[in-house]
């Protein structure tokens, strides 16, 4: 199947220069450090719509880089960690291997995919939210804090703020379709089911390495 990123401004971000600064022996000193605020509206949401926003994140990244990266690798690992959190069927994906994701254009992509990894880790301590907000600087750092990317942030935080909060008996929360990063379609409760089964029935395991399988399927 593959990941549909055409609701994203591929032609804007693609234009965009690579003027950013970049370390591969630090990249966390160039980006800085997560926002408290942000850290603490994330911690309003479900775990699920906290990895779904971080997943988000990483795609704005990795379009970023269209016209310079055509790797598929990127959007299939992307691809692997919404099926995982969406269903109990598939894996979360592995590590990447730093040595073959180098420089400003694969140490940033390599940066937003393992900070979605650290996303999904921090469930298990019930602390999320620290990684999710740090890949939003990571995507804040490389588009140059472009405009189109903070206003795509607010319209779906918003969304999942009103759809998926987090409630104390539930802290994992209900599976969330991909749509909910898309703000050009309309997403309900009601329907997120559907959209979830549409999702998950479209996966080609044979073409994305990334997309292992669990006993529960």
């Amino acid at each position: 199947m593959g990941l549909d990123i055409s609701f994203l401004p591929i032609s804007h971000l693609a234009s965009l220069p690579l003027s950013y600064e970049w370390d591969d022996w630090d990249p966390y000193e160039v980006v800085g450090e997560a926002d408290d605020e942000l850290v603490d509206r994330l911690a309003g949401l479900s775990f699920r719509a906290i990895v779904s926003f971080a997943i988000g994140c990483a795609e704005w990244v990795i379009c970023r880089f269209g016209r310079v990266s055509k790797d598929p690798v990127p959007l299939q690992y992307l691809e692997a960690c919404w099926a995982y959190i969406m269903s109990d069927g598939f894996e979360a994906p592995p590590e990447m291997e730093d040595e073959d994701w180098k420089g400003n254009v694969r140490g940033a992509i390599n940066l937003a995919l393992m900070t979605v990894l650290n996303t999904i880790y921090g469930i298990e301590d019930e602390s999320p939210e620290p990684e999710a907000a740090f890949i939003d600087k990571v995507a804040l750092h490389v588009l140059n804090a472009d405009p189109l990317y903070i206003a795509w942030r607010e319209k779906v935080f918003q969304r999942l703020e009103k759809l998926y909060p987090r409630a104390k008996r539930n802290l994992l929360g209900s599976p969330i379709p991909r749509e909910i990063i898309n703000p050009e379609i309309t997403v309900t409760l009601e329907e997120a089911d559907a959209m979830v089964d549409a999702f998950l029935k479209k996966i080609e395991k044979e073409s994305n390495q990334f997309l292992n399988s669990t006993d529960e399927q």
